[in-house]
């Protein structure tokens, strides 16, 4: 049905020969110029560089030779394909190529019919629908010459499903365009095309001498973090330590321990009340410009985050939450969302695998990454979903983006050193979804220490007072009083004075820290025994599906519930109701009851 389809037409010669191409763009052109019968270009051009256009740019060298006259683009994501087809008639416009429409494959005999009457010569599909209709691709590709795009074609491995389906249909093109921005996968390992060609490889740096995207600021926050283990002994350790695993207690687990510190308030008030602060006094210099993306590990975790860029904001930035999963959103609400932000709606999204490869919006120039990425292709890829040029601050020099990083994120190193962009897929390997083999039968282990402090030591910017802040007025005023009775005078340009406030702003945030601190120990015990019960619950999982061979997953929750009602009929107080040493006390006894789970035996009041 047309309803279904983009379609979209443009007057040949609308804007032929206004448009400076862009060098990595231009090289493609003359690449394909001088070599027409080559079968693959291979070609590496960071986000916001322009792809899309390159890919306009190639079809209309091919199709002035008569070597092509339809193109079929393959993209990992339903946001990609849809950018497709709202976007790549504007490109076509730009370079003045007529084309006769854009249809996306629902692999129906509508889609054939868009190609037989030729309704539509460009054709794009979502690399699972291309997987699911090789029968319908074959139909299609068997009448007209074609030409294959695969977009971030990183996804696209050998001997993989994707990358097969893809081969596929590259062998029944005439020619084949593949392009990434981060061509190598987890490990350094190459798609099903192989590595780049070196003579088609834009990297950051040139992309940034050419004005193509924006400049990048990076900010990243120290913290001391302390944790207490079963001995009652306290260890201080910093965010960097964290990062790179140096002088760590045995027992500890800075995976885990990073977890925890993305939930404290004390961790993460600081860093994002400086990125409010950015965002804010960028949107006072270009109203409706300026919006925030903040990567969350999980949908419970986005939520938190949601409220917490409330309250820092004080209500004046809006901010709204994507995310799918068990604690998720529908699809239709998760939509509507994405759909608010990139129109302006909303000033900040938080999200969990939502605003990934596809998601551009040129205003997005502050990111907050509070998820467990490492440096991997898909951190380079959240990474460029900021670097997309806006051209509506014409000074290029104000074009910036901003990205806020905690300094036990492995993103730091990332950060410091784009042009060295590295891939490290330990830590996915290590905390993966344990759904393996492997995994799913290895008994969990209780971690021996806690989490109980997290204090803000230093960020690597200059912080700059936010004078919006009520707290800085409030703090400023106190001082102002205090200089008059001393005969003095305040000033603000005055480097004493506002070290003065910085340092009055410190004590007043500390002060505020200790208030909270008994409520956030309190907290911190009753997550500490919550994940305690959860990972006896899976461990019980892990018994059962050995002794049945069916890995019942949903049952985690079931067990979990026993394992809460068994503390209560012992004559204990309930989960939500108890006290510091009740929840101390309850560790001791869930961590005793994971012991003997070892055995491999469930106890007969736990049998499900």
């Amino acid at each position: 049905m047309e309803s279904a389809s983009v379609m979209s037409s443009m007057p040949s010669g609308k804007n032929q020969g206004g448009l400076k191409l862009r060098k990595g763009q231009e090289k493609l052109k003359q690449g394909i110029q001088k070599e027409p019968g080559r079968a693959l270009f291979n070609v590496q051009f960071p986000t916001g560089y322009g792809k899309t256009l390159a890919f306009a740019i190639a079809y209309q060298q091919y199709r002035e030779l008569s070597i092509v006259n339809r193109a079929l683009v393959v993209v990992p994501t339903t946001a990609q394909r849809e950018q497709y087809e709202e976007g790549f008639g504007e490109a076509c416009a730009k370079i003045g190529l007529a084309i006769v429409g854009v249809k996306r494959v629902d692999g129906d005999a509508a889609t054939l019919r868009y190609h037989y009457e030729n309704r539509a010569e460009v054709f794009v599909v979502g690399v699972d629908k291309l997987r699911q209709n090789m029968g319908h691709i074959h139909n299609l590709m068997s009448k007209g010459r074609w030409m294959l795009v695969a977009d971030e074609h990183h996804h696209y491995a050998e001997d993989m499903a994707w990358g097969n389906a893809v081969k596929e249909a590259q062998g029944m093109a005439e020619r084949t365009l593949a392009m990434s921005a981060t061509p190598f996968r987890n490990g350094g390992e190459v798609s099903i095309f192989g590595p780049p060609d070196k003579d088609m490889v834009v990297s950051l740096s040139q992309a940034s001498e050419e004005k193509a995207i924006k400049r990048i600021k990076a900010h990243i926050e120290h913290y001391f973090v302390d944790v207490i283990d079963v001995n009652g002994e306290l260890t201080r350790l910093t965010t960097e330590s964290l990062r790179i695993n140096q002088t760590l207690p045995e027992t500890l687990s800075a995976w885990e321990t990073k977890q925890q510190l993305r939930y404290l308030n004390k961790y993460l008030s600081p860093l994002i009340s400086s990125a409010v602060a950015c965002l804010s006094s960028k949107q006072i210099e270009y109203p409706g410009q300026h919006q925030m993306i903040v990567y969350a590990m999980s949908c419970k975790h986005a939520q938190a985050l949601t409220e917490s860029v409330k309250t820092v904001g004080l209500g004046e930035v809006s901010v709204d939450w994507v995310g799918v999963g068990q604690f998720g959103r529908t699809e239709e609400e998760n939509k509507q969302v994405l759909s608010d932000f990139k129109k302006g709606k909303i000033d900040c999204l938080v999200q969990v695998n939502k605003a990934g490869e596809g998601f551009d919006v040129c205003r997005a120039s502050v990111l907050v990454f509070l998820n467990l990425l490492g440096s991997s292709p898909q951190a380079e890829q959240q990474i460029g979903r900021g670097l997309r040029r806006n051209y509506a601050i014409n000074d290029y020099s104000r074009d910036i983006c901003d990205i806020f990083v905690p300094a036990d994120s492995s993103l730091v190193d990332l950060v410091r050193s784009l042009e060295e962009l590295t891939s490290d897929e330990k830590d996915a390997k290590e905390h993966g979804s344990g759904e393996g083999d492997d995994g799913r039968f290895r008994l969990e282990s209780l971690p021996t220490w806690q989490l109980v402090d997290a204090r803000h030591d230093r960020s690597e910017e200059i912080w700059v007072i936010n004078t919006n802040d009520p707290r800085v007025i409030s703090v400023a005023k106190e001082m102002e009083a205090s200089y008059v009775q001393s005969g003095r005078r305040f000033s603000a340009e005055d480097p004493e004075d506002l070290a003065n406030v910085a340092k009055a702003m410190s004590q007043l945030l500390h002060r505020q820290q200790q208030a909270q601190s008994e409520d956030e120990r309190l907290e911190q015990a009753k997550s500490r025994v919550s994940k305690a019960v959860n990972v006896c619950a899976s461990n019980c999982v892990k018994i059962r599906a050995k002794l049945t061979g069916s890995y019942e997953r949903s049952l985690i929750g079931d067990y979990a519930k026993r394992i809460h009602g068994q503390w209560k009929r012992l004559g204990n107080a309930g989960h939500q109701g108890m006290m510091l040493d009740e929840y101390h006390k309850k560790y001791d006894w869930v961590e005793v009851l994971n012991l003997s789970l070892k055995s491999g035996e469930i106890p007969e009041w736990l049998s499900i």
